[in-house]
């Protein structure tokens, strides 16, 4: 969370310096948000398949894989573009799609009825977190209220 925060606010706060600085600072900002969206979800599987060690390990290894591609493409000056718009949105929906399938699933195959009382609302609600998080980043709210053309951006944020 930090690592995500820090990102996108030292991208906010400096974004207007120059086109180039704008770019490396979005890159950054993009990687912060990849590591804060698999840490959870990779704790999310460490704790939630604990009696299941070749399982967790599996699923960790999946979601590590897509977590490392996520990064490097968030990484590439492309990726920041306008023609891009429809692969973040993609990456994104697969990203929710692939946790609440491995909670959805977990739940229903390998979950105890006391694993589940104690870890499955927490869970979910860290995934409708992570959804609504995606939302406001694909719509760009709340940059898209309060805009100025700065150095760089068709649209700035308020910052």
């Amino acid at each position: 969370m930090i690592t995500c925060f820090g990102a996108s606010t030292v991208y906010h706060t400096f974004k207007d310096m120059s086109q180039q600085h704008c770019e490396k600072l979005l890159a950054i900002d993009y990687c912060g948000i990849v590591i804060m969206i698999f840490g959870l979800a990779l704790t999310s599987v460490w704790i939630g398949f604990s009696l299941h060690e070749k399982v967790r390990m599996t699923v960790i290894i999946i979601l590590f894989s897509w977590a490392v591609l996520n990064g490097v493409l968030s990484a590439t000056p492309c990726y920041a573009e306008q023609r891009c718009d429809k692969v973040r949105v993609l990456l994104n929906i697969v990203t929710i799609l692939l946790c609440y399938g491995l909670a959805i699933g977990w739940y229903f195959f390998l979950a105890t009825p006391e694993e589940v009382s104690l870890f499955f609302g927490p869970l979910m609600m860290s995934y409708v977190w992570l959804a609504l998080g995606f939302a406001f980043y694909h719509f760009r709210f709340p940059e898209c209220y309060f805009t100025t053309e700065k150095v760089g951006h068709e649209k700035s944020s308020f910052v």
